[in-house]
């Protein structure tokens, strides 16, 4: 984290310090949960991409009315407690890179500090339940991966391995692979 998402995260700590000591549970019990959640999001940072992502998660996990919480809430994916507050979620991963998204390193598993990172959508869509992990010569990749790096196309390893050829036959080099490696 930098100078400056030091000095912002400092500035927020402070303010919501201040609120939760002014404002106790008086929101609750006063304000429609619109004009509440308005009033609590008002540390400025409610617009910002890395609240996006935030609010996202708590939504995926909470919300079940969402047609994608059944992926998530609903086979049991949570929030820590420590992550229902934006400021310890902003404190532990700091913001999001460019091109970087929220991953979970394990999907079995929940949202919580030591199992999330920032990705790319590429290692994002490497990190999925639905996909097939193949192990030859000692690595463990998805097909995809597989397909890549030894330039035989996911389609025609697919089908080699639908076909019942051992796992040597199903990396055995094609006539196209040969000619792409020239």
């Amino acid at each position: 984290m930098n100078e400056k998402d030091r000095t912002r995260l400092r500035e927020i700590e402070i303010y919501l310090a201040k609120e939760e000591s002014l404002m106790g549970n008086f929101l609750d019990r006063n304000y429609p949960k619109g004009d509440f959640q308005q009033q609590r999001d008002s540390h400025g940072m409610s617009g910002t991409r890395i609240y996006r992502i935030w609010s996202g998660m708590k939504i995926r996990c909470m919300d079940k009315t969402r047609q994608n919480y059944k992926y998530y809430g609903g086979r049991g994916v949570s929030v820590c407690e420590r992550w229902m507050k934006f400021i310890n979620f902003y404190n532990d991963m700091g913001n999001c890179p460019a091109g970087m998204t929220l991953d979970r390193k394990d999907n079995e598993k929940g949202y919580y500090k030591e199992n999330c990172r920032w990705a790319t959508r590429k290692e994002q869509q490497n990190n999925t339940r639905g996909n097939r992990y193949i192990e030859f010569n000692g690595e463990r990749k998805t097909l995809t991966q597989w397909s890549k790096c030894t330039g035989i196309s996911a389609p025609c390893i697919s089908y080699r391995i639908k076909r019942g050829l051992s796992i040597n036959d199903v990396f055995a080099p094609t006539k196209k692979s040969l000619m792409k490696a020239r």
